[in-house]
């Protein structure tokens, strides 16, 4: 299955209100099965993600004004288990490469995402990544 090769590749289609009452649908169904299954409350699932409350309850009743942010449906299911694609599938984004490519995300890439939404990561720790990050992607060759 192809992999997505940049953040920005993830998708930027317009998002629809179907779309969004499919993932409210879906985040909803998330958290059913993450308390069931986990023992995991709202705030649990939360400090995991390191997503706030706030954003996991307008993902719950559908109150979205455009696209969540890739990464952190990326950082939401992972942690919880889920395939990411099932959520892109949900959102109607195509999780798929540059055109005509099929190469999957570096894996080093992944790595800093997923450090970039650890809860356990220091703020400061993350900080000095993305100063570098940007720092990297303005660079004059």
């Amino acid at each position: 299955m192809p992999m997505l090769s940049r953040i920005s590749d993830m998708g930027t289609a317009p998002f629809h209100r179907p779309a969004i009452g499919a993932f409210a649908d879906f985040v909803r169904i998330a958290l059913a099965q993450a308390r069931t299954g986990r023992g995991w409350n709202g705030s649990e699932v939360a400090r995991r993600t390191g997503l706030s409350r706030q954003t996991l309850n307008r993902w719950r009743r559908g109150e979205l004004s455009g696209d969540p942010e890739p990464a952190r449906v990326v950082t939401f299911c992972e942690t919880l288990g889920i395939d990411p694609t099932e959520a892109f599938g949900v959102l109607g984004w195509e999780r798929t490469g540059p055109a005509g490519s099929d190469a999957a995300m570096d894996p080093d890439v992944a790595a800093l995402l997923r450090r970039l939404f650890d809860p356990e990561v220091s703020e400061t720790e993350k900080y000095y990544m993305r100063e570098t990050i940007r720092y990297l992607a303005n660079r004059q060759s």
